[in-house]
């Protein structure tokens, strides 16, 4: 942390549909971090993944959609099994 504080960065952070907007304002305000919320309309809605020309899905959101199904299914199971 102290090299993210001491190197003048702005972090941007994109809450992907908003449902993470109100967490950054506290990130922020507690470790004294210059954070820019670059999305902070919060939609309705998930959005399906990126796909790319070359039909590539973007990983990152591969691996964001396993942790919506993982969390779900935590939340209507009551255990991560």
């Amino acid at each position: 942390m102290a090299a993210i504080l001491g190197s003048g960065l702005t972090l941007g952070v994109d809450p992907l549909g908003g449902a993470a907007t109100p967490y950054w304002e506290p990130i922020n305000s507690i470790y004294k971090l210059d954070i820019a919320v670059v999305s902070p309309v919060m939609g309705g809605r998930l959005r399906g993944p990126c796909v790319f020309a070359d039909r590539r899905v973007d990983p990152a959101q591969l691996l964001f959609l396993r942790a919506c199904v993982f969390m779900t299914h935590i939340a209507t199971s009551g255990s991560g099994e």
